[in-house]
């Protein structure tokens, strides 16, 4: 996916950027980033979705559901838009289901 995503884009109002993907987690290939949730929480807040994936299916992540406890912040739920055509663009990830997803990356466009 990261060779496909990296390197130059025609954007829709003609101008060009560019963009890189950041692998934050990989189970396939044993790349893990130690606090991957603090990384998902600073895209989103910077209104960045994060890409997800699991099974040769991905999706993005656009916002999440958390609360504040006596622990520190515990997140609930994570909101997600699927691409693909026989799947509801709009979902949510519990945090179980969370638990299952092998793959996340950040996308920077410069």
């Amino acid at each position: 996916m990261k060779q496909a995503i990296d390197g130059f884009w025609q954007m829709r109002n003609g101008a060009t950027a560019f963009a890189q993907m950041n692998v934050v987690m990989d189970a396939d290939y044993g790349i893990y980033h130690p606090n991957h949730m603090s990384v998902i929480w600073n895209e989103l807040r910077n209104n960045r979705a994060v890409i997800s994936g699991s099974m040769n299916h991905a999706v993005l992540i656009h916002a999440l559901d958390y609360t504040e406890g006596p622990l520190g912040t515990q997140t609930n739920a994570l909101h997600i838009r699927d691409p693909w055509p026989q799947s509801p663009n709009f979902s949510t990830y519990t945090a179980q289901q969370f638990n299952n997803i092998n793959f996340l990356a950040t996308l920077q466009l410069s």
